[in-house]
C-alpha cells in the first residue's frame, strides 16, 4: 500500500512539474487578441480624424486583402509590429481628380499595391525617424528617410507631422504624410482602363461612389464625408480663369509652340492673345484655351489663326502636352 501511495505521489510530482513548464511555453508566447488585426486597430485609432477619412475608407475596402499581407505573427509565434505612413485627405485629393471615378476605389488591385507601400513591417519610433536613412517597406521596397535644414522630416520626399499615433496594444504607430506614394501614371492608367471597361460610369466628384466600398460600422465610425469645396470644379470639370494669370500665360505659350513646331509651314505661330481660358482639376490639370494665333506669310502680311486648345499639365511627373486641338481658318 504504501508503494502505491509512494508510485501515485511521483506521478503527481511529474504532472504538476509538466503543467508548470507548460504554462511557462505557453505564457512566453505573444497573445494577441482574438478577431482583430491591423485594419481594425488603424481604424479605431483615427476613427473620428476629420483629416483621415478618405484612408479610413480605403483601409476598409481592402482589409481583407491586407489582412492577409500584414498578419500580427509569425510562422513560429513571434509578434510582429507595424507603421503605417498614412497619407491625409488634402494628400489624396492633390493626387487623385476630384471630377471623376476615384482610382483607389474603381481599381482595387491599384488601392492595395498603394496602401502596402506605405507600410513597414516594424515600429518606428520618432526617435529612429531622427536616426534613420533607409527604411524597407512591406512591399519590400527600401524607403529613403531625410531631414530638411529646418527640421523636417522626410520619407520619399513626402513630409511627416510631427508626432505619432500609437496603436494598441503595442501593434505599432501611425505618422501622417502630405504625399501618396502613387504616381500620376498609376492614377490615369486606372481611370482610362475603368472607362474602357464602364463607358457609362457617373462621375463621384472624387468621393465614394455609393454602394462602392463596404460599411465600416462594424469597426469604427466616421463623420460623413465633406461636401466638395465650392473652389473644386462641379461636375463638366472646366472652370473659368483668368487670361493674364501667370500659368495660363505659360501654357498657352507652350500649346503655341508645339502647335508651331507640328507645321509644316517655315513661318512660325506667334501668341497673340489668349480669348478665353479654362481649368479642369484631374490628376493634373487640363487646360482648356480659345487661342488667337499669327503668322507672318511670304506676302509679309500677318495671317490670324483661332485654336480651341486642350493641354494636360502634370507638374509631378513633368507631363505637359497637347491632348487636342482644332484651328481656323
Amino acid at each position: 500500500m504504501k508503494q502505491m501511495n509512494v508510485v501515485v505521489y511521483i506521478m503527481y510530482i511529474i504532472y504538476v512539474m509538466w503543467m508548470v513548464a507548460f504554462l511557462a511555453v505557453v505564457s512566453s508566447k505573444p497573445t494577441v487578441e482574438i478577431g482583430t488585426d491591423v485594419v481594425a486597430e488603424i481604424l479605431r485609432a483615427i476613427g473620428g480624424r476629420e483629416d483621415m477619412q478618405r484612408v479610413g475608407r480605403y483601409l476598409s475596402a481592402s482589409r481583407d486583402h491586407l489582412v492577409k499581407e500584414l498578419p500580427l505573427l509569425t510562422s513560429d509565434g513571434r509578434k510582429i509590429r507595424y507603421t503605417f505612413f498614412a497619407p491625409t485627405d488634402f494628400a489624396l485629393m492633390i493626387q487623385t481628380p476630384q471630377d471623376t471615378v476615384d482610382p483607389l476605389i474603381v481599381d482595387a488591385s491599384l488601392r492595395n499595391k498603394v496602401l502596402i507601400r506605405h507600410f513597414a513591417r516594424q515600429s518606428v519610433s520618432s526617435d529612429d525617424l531622427a536616426k534613420l536613412d533607409k527604411l524597407v517597406m512591406a512591399d519590400s521596397r527600401e524607403s529613403v528617410i531625410t531631414r530638411t535644414a529646418d527640421g523636417k522630416t522626410l520619407i520619399d520626399n513626402a513630409g511627416i507631422q510631427p508626432g505619432a499615433i500609437s496603436l494598441s496594444p503595442n501593434f505599432g504607430a501611425i505618422y501622417l504624410v502630405d504625399q501618396v506614394f502613387m504616381s500620376g501614371e498609376e492614377v490615369n492608367n486606372a481611370i482610362s482602363v475603368h472607362f474602357q471597361n464602364n463607358p457609362n460610369t457617373g462621375l463621384c466628384l472624387g468621393l465614394p461612389c455609393p454602394s462602392s466600398i463596404p460599411s465600416i460600422e462594424s469597426v469604427t465610425t466616421f463623420a460623413p464625408a465633406p461636401a466638395p469645396s465650392p473652389s473644386i470644379p462641379i461636375l463638366g470639370g472646366f472652370s473659368s480663369v483668368s487670361s493674364n494669370d501667370a500659368d495660363v500665360l505659360e501654357i498657352a505659350q507652350f500649346a503655341t509652340n508645339a502647335l508651331s513646331n507640328s507645321k509644316t509651314s517655315a513661318h512660325p505661330l506667334v501668341l497673340v492673345n489668349v480669348v478665353k481660358a479654362e481649368k479642369q482639376i484631374v490628376a493634373g490639370v487640363n487646360y482648356r484655351f480659345q487661342l488667337k494665333l499669327s503668322q507672318q506669310l511670304e506676302s509679309e502680311e500677318n495671317h490670324l489663326i483661332e485654336c480651341q486648345v486642350i493641354v494636360f499639365d502634370q507638374i509631378w511627373t513633368a507631363t505637359r502636352q497637347i491632348t487636342s486641338f482644332k484651328c481656323t481658318p
